[in-house]
C-alpha cells in the first residue's frame, strides 16, 4: 500500500479533524548546527495525503524512514503505523489490525516496532510487531497497562507513562520479570533517552511551572535541567546535549551546562503555515528535524 506523498511547502491551517482525534500534521526540515547557530531548510510537507487527519508522534527509524501514528477522517479514531519514505516519497501501512496503535519506536535490536496498542477491552498496553512481518505481534508485558507512552532505556528496561486520572507517574518495568518501579508523578508525555544514558522527562511541578529533568536509571535520582517555555512539554535532545522544544510556530534551544541562562528562538517556522508545534523528532544523523502541527488547537 504506496503512495506519493506531497511535498508542498505549507498547508492551510482547516479544523477539519476525526470525532476523537485532533486534526495535526508533520512537516520534516534539514537541520544544520555550526556551533550555537542553527540553520533549517528544505521543508517538506509529509502528511498531504492526510491533511485533514490525525497524523502524529513521528520516530525516525533510519535517516531517511519515518515511522508516525495515522488516522483517517471518517475511521472514528481508528490509527495504524505507518512508514514514510524520504527517499522515494512512499508511505506503507506497517498494522493493520482491528485495535489502534500510537507512539511507534524501534526497538533497541531493531527486530521489532513497539508502539502503545488500546486493546478491544479500551486497556492500553505495550506492544510490539517484528519488522519482518513474520507475526502478528505481542504485547511486551504480561499485566502492566495503562501505559499512555513509552520509551526504551536498553534491551530489557522500558520507562513508562501511565495513566491515573489527573496524576500520571513514570514507571520503570523489566521485560523479562516484570518488576518495576513507581517514580515521579506529575510527569508528561516526553520520555526521552538523553545522550549521557539518563532519562529525559517533564516533571509539572504546578500548573505553570513545567520542568524537563533528567533521571539515573539505576539510582533514580533526578535533577532539574531548565524549565519549559509555557505550556510546552514535547522535546527531543540532540547528540552534545542540547534541547529543543516549540512553542506556537517557533522552535527554541537550551545548552544545558553552557553560559545560556534562557530558551533560545533558533527558528520561526510560522511563514510555512506552521502556528502550533507538538511533536518533535530528530534523525539518528541529527541532520533532519519532523515535528508535528496541530491544526486543531491552533491559536
Amino acid at each position: 500500500m504506496k503512495t506519493l506523498l506531497t511535498t508542498a511547502l505549507f498547508v492551510q491551517a482547516l479544523t477539519i479533524g476525526l470525532a476523537q482525534l485532533p486534526n495535526t500534521n508533520v512537516y520534516l526540515f534539514s537541520m544544520q548546527k555550526a556551533g550555537d547557530n542553527f540553520t533549517f531548510y528544505n521543508p517538506r510537507f509529509l502528511t498531504g495525503f492526510n491533511k485533514y487527519g490525525y497524523n502524529n508522534q513521528p520516530h525516525f527509524v533510519t535517516n531517511n524512514e519515518i515511522y508516525l501514528t495515522v488516522g483517517f477522517p471518517g475511521e472514528k479514531g481508528k490509527t495504524d503505523i505507518y512508514a514514510l519514505s524520504l527517499l522515494d516519497n512512499v508511505k506503507t501501512q506497517i498494522t493493520a489490525t482491528g485495535e489502534s496503535e500510537y507512539s511507534p519506536t524501534i526497538t533497541p535490536d531493531r527486530n521489532f516496532v513497539s508502539c502503545v496498542r488500546v486493546d478491544k477491552d479500551n486497556v492500553q498496553r505495550v506492544w510490539k510487531y517484528p519488522l519482518d512481518r513474520s507475526s502478528k505481534g505481542v504485547p511486551v508485558f504480561r499485566t502492566t497497562k495503562d501505559v499512555g507512552y513509552h520509551c526504551w532505556l536498553d534491551n530489557k528496561n522500558l520507562a513508562l507513562f501511565i495513566l491515573k486520572g489527573e496524576s500520571n507517574y513514570l514507571k520503570i518495568v523489566n521485560t523479562d520479570t516484570e518488576a518495576s518501579t513507581d517514580l515521579s508523578t506529575g510527569i508528561g508525555r516526553s520520555l526521552v533517552k538523553l545522550p549521557n544514558e539518563k532519562l529525559g522527562f517533564i516533571h509539572k511541578a504546578t500548573d505553570k511551572e513545567w520542568y524537563v529533568k533528567q533521571m539515573d536509571v539505576h539510582s533514580f535520582g533526578s535533577e532539574r535541567i531548565a524549565q519549559t517555555p509555557p505550556n510546552s512539554e514535547d522535546f527531543i535532545c540532540l547528540g552534545d546535549g542540547t534541547l529543543i522544544m516549540g512553542q506556537s510556530g517557533k522552535l527554541y534551544a537550551y545548552k544545558p551546562g553552557s553560559t545560556q541562562q534562557e530558551w533560545r528562538e533558533i527558528a520561526d517556522l510560522r511563514p510555512y503555515g506552521i502556528q502550533n508545534i507538538k511533536r518533535l523528532a530528530i534523525s539518528r544523523e541529527g541532520d533532519k528535524i519532523a515535528l508535528v502541527n496541530d491544526v486543531t488547537d491552533a491559536k
